[in-house]
C-alpha cells in the first residue's frame, strides 16, 4: 500500500513537470525563440530545474509578450529574479544555440 502511494505521488509530480515543460516550450515560441531552439531549451530546463522552478518559469513566461528577435527573447528571460532559473536559462540557451542538430 505504501509503495502504491509513493508511486502515485511520483507520477503526479512527473505530470506537473511535463505540463510546466510544455507551457515553457509554448511560451518560448510565443516570445520569439525559434521552435527548434524552444524545444531544446524546454527539454534542458526540465533536466536542470526542479518542479517548483519549472512552474515559476512557466508562470513568468506566460506574462511576457513577443520579442522582436531570439536575442531579445533571451534578454527578457534574464529578468527573472531567481538566479538558479536564470543560470539554467543561460546554459540551455547557449547549449541549444551551438547544438548542430538544432
Amino acid at each position: 500500500m505504501r509503495i502504491m502511494g509513493l508511486l502515485t505521488a511520483f507520477l503526479l509530480l512527473a505530470a506537473c513537470a511535463s505540463v510546466a515543460e510544455y507551457r515553457i516550450e509554448d511560451s518560448l515560441r510565443d516570445i520569439g525563440i525559434a521552435p527548434n531552439r524552444a524545444d531544446c531549451m524546454a527539454e534542458q530546463l526540465r533536466d536542470r530545474l526542479d518542479s517548483d522552478q519549472l512552474n515559476e518559469l512557466a508562470d513568468f513566461l506566460s506574462s511576457l509578450t513577443r520579442a522582436d528577435s531570439t536575442g531579445e527573447g533571451v534578454d527578457v528571460l534574464l529578468d527573472i529574479e531567481n538566479p538558479g532559473i536564470v543560470g539554467a536559462v543561460l546554459k540551455s540557451g547557449i547549449s541549444c544555440g551551438f547544438s548542430p542538430s538544432r
